[in-house]
């Protein structure tokens, strides 16, 4: 159910919300979430379902005393972490970047877990994920990301990388492996 203009969590299982009508390979998703004891909450792409199968998500949960961030990946059949890393609190901003075979997981602007992976090469759907009552996430947004158009480039050449934040560098670039981003200085 929504209370307060947020999606919160009501059952003690798993819920799952998957945007309608969208189908896409890369995506950014973001939202703030909110988790508390014996709960999880997150962001999924790649969705193809059906229920609770076949997906990528980046969850955050309590672990011990303190809270982690965790990239999984489910197939079909069981769920696989693949990369995780500690957060500084149980509410944040949660950001999931899925580009080609790159996954990134940022908290409150942070990298806080990164993966290569191409078992789930899309297009899927993306969404919100929900473990235990009491989760909630807000200010839910997703794009797919549009790469820049290639341009041949003459020597000599320099780039300053200006311009803003974006997951592409610009057309002057070919990505060949990895995950280089440009951001504003």
């Amino acid at each position: 159910g929504t209370t307060n203009q947020e999606a919160i969590s009501r059952v003690p299982g798993t819920s799952l919300l998957a945007v309608n009508g969208v189908g896409v390979s890369d995506s950014i998703t973001e939202a703030f979430v909110n988790i508390r004891s014996g709960t999880a909450a997150g962001l999924v792409a790649r969705y193809s379902g059906p229920g609770d199968k076949r997906m990528y998500a980046a969850m955050v949960a309590r672990n011990g005393g303190g809270f982690i961030g965790r990239i999984w990946r489910n197939t079909g059949t069981t769920w696989t972490s693949l990369a995780s890393g500690p957060l500084p609190a149980a509410s944040g901003v949660l950001r999931f970047e899925v580009i080609g075979v790159s996954l990134t997981l940022f908290y409150n602007g942070v990298r806080i877990a990164a993966v290569y992976d191409s078992a789930l090469p899309g297009p899927g759907g993306v969404g919100l994920r929900t473990v235990g009552a009491g989760c909630s996430a807000d200010n839910y947004s997703a794009v797919a990301p549009t790469p820049p158009v290639p341009t041949t480039v003459t020597l000599p050449f320099s780039d300053t990388f200006e311009g803003p934040d974006t997951t592409y560098v610009s057309g002057n670039w070919t990505k060949q492996i990895g995950n280089i981003t440009q951001t504003a200085n």
